[in-house]
């Protein structure tokens, strides 16, 4: 299994037009530091929200960014605009050197189940010849369906995930979302609770 991330960006739409920030991630160790209130865990969130995992911060149905990506945000004059419609981007790569490209919507008319990927580096070298596929999230099957993002990524990152028993005593696949809780830690109230949530809502059975 191998999964690296290469290119974050966030995008926000407004009346006065286009705002945002681009991440790079190059090979080796990759620290960020910031002061606070710069936005570390806004991108830490939206990496994690742009591959639909966002349940390791707990099993509310909101989304985990600030509200510059979801309804308001201020320009460099101190201005109040809203925002219309915003993306997070992240290209990933695997083991085999492939990359994929992903897409999630977090304000606007774009359902934000729907999962757009890129079968190549479009951040880093944008082309239009990559193969596009609309995928989903957060909906049964999600895990199993060729058309489940969850499915596609676990696919990509060469997961062969196990059979888990249900709750109500049937079987199903370990979904993604029970095993990335354990690659996060975030420590922001000392240091007795930095593991990340497990995801109750799969109603898998004995899952950590």
């Amino acid at each position: 299994m191998s999964l690296r991330f290469r290119h974050l960006r966030l995008r926000a739409q407004t009346p006065s037009g286009l705002f945002g920030a681009d991440v790079d991630f190059p090979d080796g160790l990759v620290l960020l530091r910031a002061n606070n209130t710069m936005g570390k865990s806004t991108l830490v969130n939206a990496i994690a929200y742009v591959l639909a995992i966002e349940q390791v911060f707990g099993p509310r149905k909101e989304i985990p960014l600030p509200p510059s990506m979801l309804s308001k945000l201020q320009d460099d004059q101190g201005q109040e605009l809203d925002v219309l419609q915003s993306d997070v981007f992240l290209e990933i790569e695997n083991g085999k050197g492939q990359s994929l490209t992903i897409r999630r919507s977090a304000a606007g008319t774009r359902d934000r189940r729907l999962i757009t990927v890129w079968y190549g580096p479009q951040l880093t070298k944008p082309a239009t010849h990559y193969q596009q596929e609309d995928l989903y999230t957060e909906l049964s099957r999600a895990a199993q369906s060729k058309a489940g993002f969850d499915h596609r990524l676990a696919q990509f990152m060469g997961w062969e995930l196990p059979a888990a028993p249900r709750f109500n005593g049937s079987v199903g696949p370990l979904y993604a979302q029970c095993i990335f809780p354990f690659l996060f830690v975030e420590q922001k109230r000392g240091w007795s609770s930095i593991g990340a949530t497990l995801p109750r809502f799969l109603q898998i059975r004995d899952m950590a």
